[in-house]
């Protein structure tokens, strides 16, 4: 037979990097319609062929170099059985080398694997136990599972395989030589995947979508393993909307199936009552950290000793009523913290365990972020009520010490200015007009007085130099007088054009220029404030207060405002409730920043409380 070369769809460069990789020489044939031969460089070098040509075959589809053994060979395949012995091959110079080789299938359809025999790489291989095992899981699992022959060929598949791919049954699957390149038509994806098994060795969790028989698409998740045995593809694929449809389904599942397999898409573990791991899948393994199923089994009782002590003790509290337990567990590996959720089924009659292990990590950083969020929004929750009592204690307090200056000032003078007229009209009565005219004189004076007073305590609700002179103005005005006593300097700035605020913002930025500065003279014992009001922005004004200071412990500060000096905490009280932020920085070596940035214009109206 004349040298072929495949042209399947994954029968590219990827595919031969994947099976050039495995350590054991392979070879493939497949003869049904279209003669098709993979070999890797191993099973070349081996059989002595060129490193990066094809293979030479004939006859019945092994190689032609080891004619001694051929009728051997031949005769197995007849009887349907495997071949597995050592052979004498002879290279095309002639050198002659015996291997370890073993051949399983047909002569239209089968694979060889071939190691030197000197090495005993590899003893018999029993697997029709393990097969009549696993029979069953694989024919009624509701998880697709595929066998992929190195050149992306369907070799068999289960029945959920074929309804995932749109077929009515595995024959009708098989029968039309389904390759991968009809469900995974897309070329740089079933790149990336044979990458990965390069490298890896396996593909977990990678989601994709498959085309089905009718065109559609199924998103699925993959896993996917190369076998290093024989070169075959094992792989999972798990419809993602029927998980989640399955999941209420679950636990039935896993009490019907007690049985390991191997390749299910959570970590599947069964262990004796004290803890020895029997046997587990590749999954569970890489949950718990492990390169390989057997590192997992035969270092887990002594790695996690305390792990296994508390499960002791939970199987001791199950019986024959009560043989389920869940658990949850937390899982470091290097620098990583992984959370796994651990269902234990009892086997009272085989007196094993069977431990189904899901990755709740996700789950629980959500739950972590939610317990975070709640205790955020309770201690915010207990400031804004704190801080309400406190605005309330202070309009209360304010509104007592105006009504005792409305009552102590203008209403005395109001009431002598009353008691003045009225005698001046009596004495006018009885002709005594320079007395009346004096008395005159002295309640037009106490008039005077007390219009003064009125006009005092309405600047202290809003200042007449806010709608006379404009907000500028007034901020300087109110922060010279409350530096004045300290010899500190002044310097207020705008930047860009004025104009365009709401009463309730220019009186939110006027406290805040007020109680900066008059802070900045009491306790910054320092030379100079600084004041910038920037209205570049058409959305939206900052203002900016600063001194030359010492500075000062600004979380102290929030922390001991009271109801009678609202403070700092007051201060961005107002600020919120026009929509804007409040922020202040301080320090000994740049003194004190205040910076407020509200926008041009409150949505609904905004009732700010006098200080």
């Amino acid at each position: 037979m004349d040298d072929v070369t495949p042209d399947w769809s994954m029968a590219g460069p990827d595919l031969q990097a994947l099976i050039d990789s495995l350590p054991v020489g392979i070879l493939h044939w497949d003869r049904r319609r279209t003669p098709f031969y993979v070999s890797n460089r191993a099973m070349r070098e081996l059989m002595g062929a060129p490193a990066d040509g094809p293979f030479p075959v004939r006859g019945s589809g092994i190689s032609g170099m080891v004619e001694a053994d051929r009728d051997r060979i031949a005769d197995a395949l007849r009887r349907g059985e495997a071949f597995e012995g050592v052979v004498t091959t002879s290279t095309p110079g002639g050198t002659k080398r015996q291997l370890h080789l073993r051949v399983q299938g047909t002569a239209d359809l089968g694979w060889s694997r071939a190691t030197p025999a000197e090495s005993d790489a590899h003893a018999p291989i029993e697997q029709s136990a393990r097969r009549e095992r696993f029979a069953p899981l694989f024919e009624h699992s509701l998880v697709a599972m595929f066998l992929l022959d190195p050149g992306g060929l369907v070799l068999t598949a289960n029945p959920a395989a074929a309804r995932l791919l749109g077929r009515d049954s595995v024959s009708e699957l098989l029968s039309r030589r389904f390759d991968v390149g009809q469900f995974l038509p897309d070329e740089r994806l079933r790149a990336a995947l044979l990458a990965e098994l390069r490298t890896r060795g396996f593909v977990a969790g990678r989601e994709v979508p498959l085309t089905r028989a009718d065109g559609s698409q199924a998103w699925v998740r993959l896993d996917l393993a190369v076998n290093p045995d024989d070169g075959f593809i094992e792989m999972v694929a798990t419809d993602i909307d029927e998980e989640r449809a399955a999941t209420g389904a679950l636990r039935d599942s896993e009490r019907r199936y007690r049985g390991i397999f191997e390749n299910a898409v959570v970590g599947v573990i069964q262990m004796t009552r004290d803890c020895e791991i029997l046997t587990a899948n590749r999954y569970a393994a890489r949950l718990f950290g492990y390169e390989s199923v057997e590192a997992f089994a035969e270092r887990w009782r002594g790695e996690h000793a305390s792990t296994c002590d508390e499960f002791r003790q939970r199987m001791a509290t199950l019986d024959a009523s009560t043989r389920e337990s869940v658990s949850e567990h937390e899982l470091l590996g290097g620098t990583a913290i992984r959370w796994v959720r651990v269902l234990q089924h009892l086997d009272v009659e085989a007196g094993t365990v069977d431990a189904f292990v899901v990755d709740i990590t996700a789950e629980k950083e959500a739950q972590a972020e939610r317990e975070r969020l709640i205790r955020e929004l309770g201690l915010r929750a207990t400031e804004r009520r704190q801080l309400v009592r406190r605005l309330l204690s202070a309009g209360e307090e304010e509104r007592r010490e105006v009504a005792h200056e409305i009552h102590d000032g203008p209403v005395q003078l109001l009431a002598g200015s009353l008691m003045f007229l009225t005698s001046a009209q009596q004495e006018r009565e009885q002709q005594r007009i320079e007395t009346a005219d004096d008395y005159v004189e002295r309640g037009t004076t106490y008039l005077r007085t007390a219009l003064v007073e009125l006009r005092r305590v309405m600047a202290h609700l809003r200042p007449a130099v806010l709608d006379d002179l404009g907000l500028t103005s007034a901020i300087a005005s109110a922060g010279e007088a409350a530096l004045a006593p300290y010899g500190m300097s002044l310097r207020v700035e705008e930047l860009g054009a004025p104009g365009g605020l709401d009463s309730a913002t220019e009186m939110v930025l006027f406290r805040v220029a007020q109680e900066g500065t008059t802070n900045a003279g009491k306790h910054s014992h320092g030379a100079h404030v600084g004041i910038t009001l920037d209205y570049r922005d058409p959305e939206r004004l900052r203002l900016v207060v600063s001194d030359d200071g010492e500075g000062f412990d600004s979380e102290s500060a929030f922390a001991s405002a009271d109801g009678h000096h609202l403070g700092l905490l007051g201060l961005k009280e107002r600020v919120d409730l026009v929509g804007g932020t409040f922020g202040i920085e301080s320090s000994p070596e740049h003194g004190t920043t205040i910076t407020v940035d509200v926008p041009r214009h409150v949505d609904g109206e905004v009732e700010i409380e006098p200080d």
